[in-house]
């Protein structure tokens, strides 16, 4: 599952209002409204380095300013798949927020998660 994702609160406090995607009633991601969303929240592939005996990322993929690009990677059941982009309280919220969810699509796995001689994919930014 493959995403954008900003809002229009630029308050630091804790808002009380929660932004989720849920598939098949279970919740995959869960953020605060407040602070920065911004950047990439996904997996980045990773290169061993013999030389330097350490894995080095190869690529974190480019992020349109001021969105959250998302990747997650997911497995759809046979039939149908129930995918759920919400935002809930969890208390007194006064005020107006916009959530936008954009460019929203869905991935073969294996262009999110890779795995190969000298490479693999990491959790980035969560």
């Amino acid at each position: 599952l493959s995403f954008n994702l900003r809002d229009d609160y630029r308050a630091e406090e804790h808002a009380m209002l929660i932004k989720e995607v849920v598939l098949d009633d279970i919740v995959i991601l869960s953020d605060d409204i407040s602070g920065d969303d911004s950047g990439y929240m996904g997996y980045v592939v990773e290169r061993y380095n013999e030389t330097e005996d350490r894995w080095i990322v190869e690529h974190i993929p480019d992020v349109k300013d001021g969105w959250l690009h998302v990747d997650i990677p997911v497995y759809l059941r046979e039939g149908d798949n129930e995918l759920v982009l919400r935002v809930r309280t969890v208390g007194r919220f006064e005020g107006e927020v916009n959530v936008f969810w954009d460019d929203l699509s869905m991935k073969p796995v294996d262009d999110i998660i890779m795995k190969h001689e000298n490479m693999r994919s990491r959790r980035y930014g969560w």
